[in-house]
């Protein structure tokens, strides 16, 4: 009769080499695979990464531990999951084996129901160690059920002091670092609103300003900035794409030559959707929240539009030129954690109260910074003099300016639209009429005319 404690010692064996084959794979007597269950590896790779994709993003997301990712191509998205089918599969992969699981979780893995749940809470952000509600300041712990797009790699502490920063903040801004620390709070909320403001640090060379946007840049992380110029912004659609996902575009020095476009800078400020493209994808709509902060000596003008004048904010630089010994980026980002929970909390701060901490001195310089930029209500202050009666047609108006603004040398275009349009905004009346004086121009017809002012050289 066999030995019972080697029949036992047999079968422990056995049962052993079972439960080390994993519940996809089905062996035959002889012990070799006979099958391996494709649709379950399909979906436990779903279940490890909680990927998915919708019909407005077939690229996906998928949660990495942290925070969710938003798949960029279909061919980033096949490779990811390519990598992580063949991890399970280990000894048991083959190339049709990879490519059949692929295509298996791809026919499941669509979920329109979720489409805009990244959108729901905006306020939360993903740090390392946790997750916080910038609308309440609770702390929570990272999970996928938060579907939060995008995170930090560093923790984030509370009430803790932070002396170099703000001794930084204070030499280049003064009284002003208060709204800086606002809006760089506003960096870490996935949504332009509820203030809409596009930030530009003016000053001379040597204020510091470049660094404090450099050590900004580094606190959002370079992975989370872009840094597209305000004209690359305005004229060049295609690189808005460059936004999606991100945090904050930053650009230093930027050229001051006139821009005339502002649909997609008041787009790019939560104004509407903007469309982005990546090579050999379809374009697709999203909304930006990436903060727009830039720096300028000569800060650049803008064609004024009510949107663009309570958008634009110019903060003074008022550091001297620093002679001390420059301190290292590193020591700055030792107090990252604690300063983001600052700014974050002065944003919440900001939204309670409804309002951002803007001085008289951001006041002062963004209106002079806007009436430089406003040739049209510089030349209708200085050519159009109030005249009961006078009817003067809007087209020899807007002939008599394009004129004046030739012989003044200026050479960029303004539109009898866009230049009409700007006299309505700034108060003039525009409407079809006829004329009662023999001074203007066809004065018994009735013809598109600004109401009770004259041209006067």
């Amino acid at each position: 009769m066999p030995d019972i404690e080697e029949l036992s010692r047999e079968l422990q064996e056995v049962e052993q080499y079972n439960s080390d084959i994993p519940s996809w794979v089905y062996m035959n007597r002889e012990g070799k695979v006979e099958k391996i269950d494709l649709l379950e590896v399909a979906d436990l790779i779903k279940e490890q990464t909680h990927f998915f994709n919708t019909s407005n993003n077939l690229s996906g997301y998928y949660y990495n531990g942290q925070y969710w990712v938003a798949l960029e191509t279909k061919a980033k998205r096949d490779n990811m999951l390519r990598n992580e089918i063949a991890k399970l599969l280990a000894t048991y992969r083959n190339p049709n084996r990879v490519t059949n699981a692929l295509q298996n979780l791809l026919d499941t893995a669509t979920r329109d129901d979720l489409i805009g749940i990244f959108e729901q809470r905006p306020a939360l952000v993903s740090f390392k160690n946790t997750a916080l509600d910038g609308d309440t300041m609770e702390m929570l712990p990272n999970s996928p059920s938060l579907y939060i797009l995008g995170g930090f790699n560093f923790d984030i502490r509370a009430n803790q002091a932070t002396p170099l920063t703000t001794k930084l903040f204070n030499r280049v801004l003064g009284e002003n670092s208060q709204f800086m620390l606002e809006f760089v709070g506003s960096m870490f909320r996935r949504e332009y609103q509820p203030f809409q403001y596009l930030v530009i640090i003016q000053g001379l060379a040597g204020t510091g300003k470049s660094f404090l946007t450099e050590i900004i840049r580094a606190t959002v992380g370079q992975e989370n900035t872009a840094s597209l110029s305000l004209l690359q912004l305005a004229t060049e659609k295609f690189l808005t794409g460059m936004l999606y996902g991100k945090f904050a575009n930053i650009k230093n020095d930027i050229e001051s030559k006139f821009i005339t476009a502002t649909a997609t800078i008041k787009n790019a400020t939560g104004d509407d959707t903007m469309t982005a493209q990546f090579k050999g994808e379809n374009g697709f709509q999203f909304m930006n929240h990436a903060k727009l902060l830039f720096t300028s000596n000569d800060t650049p003008h803008i064609t004024p539009d009510i949107g663009i004048e309570r958008r634009v904010i110019v903060i003074p630089a008022v550091g001297d030129k620093y002679t001390g010994a420059k301190q290292d980026k590193a020591d700055y980002l030792k107090e990252r954690g604690a300063f983001v929970y600052q700014a974050i909390k002065a944003q919440h701060e900001a939204i309670q109260r409804n309002s951002m901490s803007i001085t008289p001195s951001i006041e002062a310089t963004t209106k002079e910074w806007y009436s430089q930029g406003d040739d049209i209500k510089q030349w209708a202050e200085e050519h159009l003099q109030v005249c009961e009666g006078r009817r003067p047609t809007a087209k020899s108006i807007y002939f008599k300016f394009v004129q004046d603004f030739k012989d003044g040398g200026h050479k960029e275009q303004v539109t009898d639209r866009a230049f009409l349009k700007r006299l309505q905004e700034i108060g003039y009346t525009i409407k079809p009429a006829a004329s009662v004086s023999q001074l203007d121009e066809e004065p018994n017809k009735v013809r598109r005319r600004i109401i009770n002012f004259r041209y006067m050289d």
